[in-house]
């Protein structure tokens, strides 16, 4: 830009300081222009950019201009930034099912792995609380309510847990879940998981079955007699 008498070159390079990684992100690439005498075209160069399926923010790289010849000097445009604009999905985040055997004392840990679909180049986090069915929150499992997973850069498993308490009661086994809510960085998938606690206490009685009374009595002029078989001692299962 002003003036063409005589050839002039410059030279151009990646300057420190963009987010984008040399040999990760693109290829470094410096080299020099050159104009003859007379000519006033644009002259240009390319940059190598590598694709990729990471989830990550845009990144920048930075190029400066330097050490014109042929009389020519830098204009105030010197510095340029290129950014690289991400295009990869979110990931989708996801808990497993668990199942524990309950024992008799103390507490069993239930142990829920919460894993990325693909690894991110963001921190992405997810909140967990566990809700209730036949177990019960705060008796037969410790009760949670918004605790938080982060997953750095490149992580894509972690594992919670949740404790389990023993007894020695004869019970069914017992269902209590895992509930993700509120990602960043993410989208959900299976968002629930499901605890089986397993018991190990032996079944719940069947019960006894027997006649209600051991002598009944009815007039001949009755329609029918009617005699009672009763179930005591527990109701666990069909029986009869």
């Amino acid at each position: 830009v002003g003036g063409n008498s005589s050839a002039v070159s410059v030279k151009y390079s990646i300057s420190p300081g963009g987010s984008a990684t040399s040999g990760g992100d693109y290829t470094s690439v410096s080299g020099t222009l050159n104009w003859a005498a007379g000519d006033l075209s644009s002259k240009s160069f390319t940059v190598p950019i590598f694709n990729d399926s990471l989830d990550e923010f845009n990144e920048t790289i930075l190029f400066g201009l330097s050490n014109p010849t042929g009389g020519a000097t830098l204009g105030a445009q010197k510095t340029a930034t290129l950014t690289i604009a991400d295009d990869d999905p979110l990931p989708t985040v996801s808990i497993s099912d668990a199942n524990v055997v309950e024992g008799n004392s103390d507490s069993t840990a239930a142990n829920f792995t919460i894993s990325l679909s693909a690894a991110s180049g963001k921190i992405v986090n997810v909140s967990y609380k566990t809700a209730q069915d036949s177990a019960t929150s705060g008796v037969d499992y410790a009760f949670i309510n918004g605790n938080t997973v982060t997953f750095s850069p490149g992580q894509t498993s972690k594992t919670v847990t949740v404790n389990v308490v023993g007894d020695t009661s004869p019970e069914p086994d017992e269902i209590f879940f895992v509930n993700l809510f509120n990602p960043t960085e993410s989208t959900l998938a299976k968002s629930q998981g499901t605890c089986t606690i397993i018991n190990d206490d032996g079944a719940l009685p069947a019960g006894t079955l027997e006649f209600s009374s051991g002598a009944y009595s009815v007039n001949e002029n009755g329609a029918q007699a009617t005699i009672t078989v009763k179930r005591n001692g527990g109701s666990n299962g069909a029986v009869s």
